[in-house]
């Protein structure tokens, strides 16, 4: 499975789960967030990764009526944890043209999320179940040296697809508050629009993943002859993330 598949399922997944809880959101609310993520492997991952992964994260997901402290969802995250740069010709014909040769080694995670807490208040604690699944993948890049947009090539070294579920929890604290400006827009009989409220989160979660094969910075060798070869790893890919970001309720 390559990185295209990948992120065009989860922009599939993530636009059925907007409409779906679009179309719902007359009885309960659009829940969104978006915010900076860590990861922290655990076991066997954390002694053969030693490292930590860097990235966002996001949410979408439909809360159900004030009365039901529930909220269902997809959750999201992309993370990179290590990177290699480097400068080389741009060809044994062309020596004097340098390159920049970029390696990359990312996470991508994507999860059904099942919330369990109250949707109203100024401080919300919560609990949450994940389903979902890893996505390891090592990339490698070609760019002309000043210009990190502009690539020349690139390949997927080495990925792989793993199962992953979990459960956590954090709490949520109201920085604003639109419902009155929203019953203001009820009684003068406009559509209601905007955003409802806005909070700050913070959440912890600790995912089971299954085995998977994977590379990490130094695992890409290129001897004398210019003959690439590839440690790989291979672990389980169980993991504990933070994040901290907003929320916005529409």
């Amino acid at each position: 499975m390559n990185t295209r598949t990948v992120i065009s399922f989860l922009c599939a997944v993530f636009l059925a789960g907007w409409c779906g809880t679009t179309l719902f959101a007359q009885d309960g609310h659009l829940d969104a967030g978006f915010g900076f993520q860590m990861g922290f492997p655990s076991g066997e991952f954390k002694d053969a990764l030693d490292r930590n992964g860097y990235g966002i994260g996001a949410h979408v997901g439909y809360a159900f009526p004030d009365n039901v402290p529930v909220m269902l969802g997809l959750n999201f995250a992309y993370m990179t944890y290590g990177s290699e740069r480097r400068q080389e010709p741009f060809s044994s014909t062309v020596p004097e043209v340098k390159v920049q040769v970029e390696r990359d080694y990312n996470i991508v995670q994507g999860h059904f999320l099942l919330r369990l807490g109250p949707n109203t208040g100024m401080i919300r604690p919560y609990l949450d179940g994940l389903l979902g699944f890893n996505y390891l993948y090592t990339n490698t890049s070609v760019e002309n040296i000043g210009n990190a947009n502009e690539e020349i090539a690139s390949s997927v070294n080495l990925d792989d697809f793993t199962f992953s579920l979990g459960g956590g929890g954090g709490f949520m604290v109201r920085v604003y508050d639109g419902h009155d400006e929203r019953a203001e827009q009820l009684k003068a009989g406009k559509q209601a629009d905007g955003i409802l409220e806005a909070l700050i989160h913070l959440d912890v979660h600790y995912l089971a993943g299954t085995e998977a094969e994977y590379l990490k910075p130094g695992s890409v060798k290129i001897d004398d002859k210019r003959q690439v070869s590839y440690d790989i790893i291979k672990s389980r890919t169980d993991m504990i993330t933070g994040r901290i970001g907003v929320t916005l309720i529409f």
